[in-house]
């Protein structure tokens, strides 16, 4: 009975020390996740969150992978295959736009040309959408171009100043 008892004390030992090591471990993952991102995943974790009224916070490569995930509001992390059409697109616009910006900071601000991008979101994230792209006019001459009345509306709705040009329809 002692023998056992004294190999359960040293497993329970082992055990205790794998535990505080994997907790040690799994902070300085998160730290590294959350502080030593790249510039563009934290241009695009901003982007992605106004995009989605906060329900998704930060886009991340979780390390050692090579992969994308996006951290939910509860703190929980999903990969990008799970996600809605309309998210997927708007996660993808998010980087797209942290791109340009980051080449901006490098080679200077070009014009940026947007053709109905929001078809597949809804109106509430349609309009925090727009707010990036009104972001995104204080460096850059944004052109959108959409045939949809509602769309043009958002922007009017959304954005003070915003300049809307009707193109006039061929006879």
């Amino acid at each position: 009975r002692q023998t056992l008892l004294s190999q359960l004390d040293q497993q329970s030992q082992r055990w205790a020390i794998r535990i505080i090591c994997q907790h040690l471990l799994d902070k300085a993952r998160q730290v590294y996740e959350r502080e030593r991102q790249p510039a563009i995943l934290r241009e695009a974790s901003k982007f992605f969150a106004i995009m989605t009224n906060n329900r998704y916070m930060r886009v991340v490569v979780p390390l050692g992978e090579m992969r994308l995930a996006v951290e939910t509001d509860k703190g929980t992390f999903r990969p990008t295959e799970v996600l809605s059409r309309g998210t997927a697109e708007q996660l993808y616009l998010a980087m797209r736009l942290a791109f340009i910006r980051e080449y901006a900071q490098h080679a200077g601000p070009l014009p940026i040309v947007i053709d109905d991008i929001l078809v597949n979101f809804d109106p509430n994230r349609a309009k925090a959408t727009i707010k990036v792209i009104g972001m995104l006019a204080t460096t850059h001459q944004v052109l959108v171009f959409t045939c949809h009345p509602h769309v043009r509306r958002w922007f009017e709705e959304t954005l003070e100043g915003v300049s809307i040009r009707d193109i006039p329809k061929n006879s």
